[in-house]
């Protein structure tokens, strides 16, 4: 969490502006099918049976789970392999580019902070300048800390319910937005209990952003 302050304390936040904070794995970053190419590469595969990555990454050659002790050196040489290639969205930067009209915008990601540096070259690659917050651990306190100074709405978006709970208890008055990217991985998991919305696409997501800023035309 130190590491993410620091970030956080060098952005330059409008406090008159309405604040959206997104994830970037599954909801602006293609994370689902970048992944299944990677494991493939491995010889294993992702069962989409539950929204979990442990217990669900198997090897072919016997259909076994990949057992803990191999797990976070998978995940490692995954984010190594993905951070610089990852694809977005459908429709993310043309609504990202047009909501950031009306709000400001932080893009706030879990990953091994070693990667944010090639994270950030990634977005500018795609044309995406917003500040990118690499964080660890639930995003309650993240975004607590991010929209500390802002008086105006704050709209949170997350695949991952947990993240949403820990929003809720921090930042109770946000809207809070669940978004699953890929369909297969979608179809594991209930809209978040602590959401107020289960989006189905980007231009279901502008239009809640709008309509909660106030600027819906």
């Amino acid at each position: 969490m130190q590491q993410a302050i620091s970030q956080i304390k060098s952005l330059s936040l409008d406090p008159s502006r309405p604040l959206l904070v997104t994830d970037a794995d599954e909801v602006v970053l293609d994370f689902a099918n970048i992944l299944d190419r990677f494991l493939s590469s491995r010889d294993m595969y992702i069962s989409y049976k539950s929204y979990a990555l442990f217990g669900n990454i198997r090897n072919r050659a016997n259909d076994k789970p990949v057992p803990q002790e191999e797990f976070s050196l998978l995940l490692e040489d995954f984010f190594d392999y993905s951070v610089d290639q990852q694809d977005l969205v459908p429709g993310a930067k043309q609504n990202l580019d047009a909501l950031s009209e009306h709000c400001q915008i932080v893009i706030l990601t879990n990953l091994p902070h070693h990667f944010a540096e090639r994270r950030r070259a990634l977005f500018r690659q795609h044309d995406i300048h917003h500040p990118v917050v690499t964080n660890s651990g639930p995003k309650g306190p993240a975004v607590r800390e991010i929209s500390s100074g802002v008086s105006h709405p704050l709209v949170f978006i997350d695949d991952i319910s947990r993240h949403i709970s820990s929003v809720a208890e921090c930042v109770p008055d946000s809207l809070r937005l669940h978004y699953v990217a890929h369909e297969a991985l979608g179809k594991t998991v209930e809209k978040a209990e602590d959401s107020h919305h289960r989006c189905d696409d980007w231009n279901h997501i502008h239009k809640l952003v709008m309509g909660h800023i106030g600027d819906i035309k």
